[in-house]
């Protein structure tokens, strides 16, 4: 009884394109993942490579970031305005210690984050505030009066 193959026969010295460029389609895929996905993606909290989620938004009068900061107090945590770059960092050092009869367990991590936002509008750094509750980090940064009276409605006509 003869097996059938479902693949198709390669020649001697002929290559398929797709043999060609498969290694170099994987490097690229993994540099952009590393590039783009990396900031995204979830990794062990405080190994290095922590992120903290941060959401912005901005109404009429002001620009607001939350970014998610669990486990930590308001002096493990620095925030800045330079322009309209918000810099948020901070590190944590966590240490457990267990003791029983015949049981000792001491874990401790620790780690450090540094992430720079670009905020979507020109700010008044001066008057930013910051509010740290359960967690949550929320900055509340007004925007400039140029950037109050930059946009404007644009009318659309019908054509």
């Amino acid at each position: 009884m003869a097996l059938l193959s479902t693949r198709r026969p390669r020649h001697r010295g002929i290559r398929r394109y797709s043999d060609l460029f498969h290694p170099l389609e994987s490097q690229m895929n993994r540099l952009f993942d590393d590039f783009w996905l990396s900031p995204f993606r979830e990794t062990e909290p405080w190994t290095g490579g922590y992120l903290p989620a941060v959401n912005v938004r901005e109404n009429d009068g002001q620009v607001i970031a939350e970014a998610e900061l669990p486990g930590m107090s308001e002096a493990d945590i620095n925030v800045t305005v330079n322009r309209n770059t918000l810099r948020i960092s901070g590190e944590k050092k966590q240490k457990e210690e267990t003791k029983e009869e015949n049981y000792y367990c001491m874990e401790s991590s620790y780690g450090s984050f540094d992430r720079l936002v670009d905020l979507p509008a020109e700010v008044d750094e001066e008057k930013a505030e910051a509010e740290f509750n359960q967690g949550l980090l929320t900055v509340k940064i007004p925007k400039s009066q140029e950037a109050k009276t930059k946009s404007r409605k644009i009318p659309v006509k019908t054509g």
